[in-house]
Order: C-alpha cells, then structure tokens, then sequence
C-alpha cells in the first residue's frame, strides 16, 4: 500500500479496501489542547489504489461485516454512517444513547469474576509444589467452599 509513513492504527480490512487510523504526531503530545489535531480515518481502496479521508477527529471506530457502514466515536459522541468518502462527517447518524439500559445480573458477574481469577491462577501460576494437581478440581473445591455463591454484595466475593 503506497500510502505515508506515519502513526497508523486500528488496519481493518473488507473486501478490497483497508480502513485505518492516523494520528497526527501532535495528537500524541503532552499538554495538547483538547481542539488540537485529532485521529483521522482512511479508506484505501486496493482496486483504485486510492487513499481517501473517511472520518475526521475520532477516537475510535468499527465496521460492519461487509465495511458499508461504521460505527464511530468522537468524544462523547457515537454516530452510524456509510463508510464512503466524502459522505461522512462526524456528528451524522449520531445515536441516541440517553434511555440506554443494562441488565446486570451481579451474582452472575462475581461467578465470573471468580472463575476468571481461577482461571489466570490456572494458567499463570508457577509453584514446584503444584505441579502435576488437579486444576479443574481445585477450582471445584473452591468455588463450593468460596463465599461467591452465597455473596450478597461484592465486598463479600473478596472474603476468603
């Protein structure tokens, strides 16, 4: 891809175009000014050998399966738009966040938090001594003997 050297993150690619990041080196600077220079996203299409400006000033984005549409971020603001150039901008297909709601079931949260911590344990931890130990079954004993099944708030899941 003939395109500038520089900062470039985020390469997605889809069909026969690649999407990028490209930060200024500026952006990267301690102190810089909140207006100063921000992320600007690329679309190159492999079949035109073109690199064209997609999105100015974002923080972030993602594609759909087909690279027809994506979905950014730009402060506080997150919008959907065609991934054409020249089509988007940012603050267009802005979504409504304001009513957005999330159904968290806590006790199943600490079931995982719990499992996730036997799990890094499982994977990480190193000891002479335990070498060779049933680590599906430690973490059997544990989970039945732990608090995580009987916590009431997440204070609790730290108990033991």
């Amino acid at each position: 891809m003939p395109i500038s050297a520089g900062i470039l993150s985020n390469l997605a690619a889809r069909k026969d175009k690649f999407f990028y990041i490209s930060t200024p080196q500026e952006a990267r600077q301690f102190g810089t000014p909140e207006r100063g220079p921000r992320n600007v996203l690329h679309v190159y299409d492999l079949t035109k050998r073109e690199d064209k400006v997609l999105l100015e000033g974002i923080d972030g984005y993602d594609l759909d399966k087909e690279g027809k549409k994506v979905i950014y971020k730009a402060g506080p603001v997150y919008g959907i738009v065609e991934a054409a150039p020249g089509k988007a901008k940012v603050g267009e297909g802005k979504l409504n966040l304001s009513e957005l709601q999330v159904k968290i079931d806590p006790r199943e949260e600490w079931r995982e938090v719990f499992h996730e911590a036997w799990r890094v344990e499982r994977d990480f931890y190193w000891d002479p001594n335990m070498t060779g130990h049933n680590w599906k079954k430690i973490g059997e004993t544990l989970r039945s003997s732990s608090s995580v099944g009987r916590a009431s708030q997440r204070s609790e899941l730290h108990y033991r």
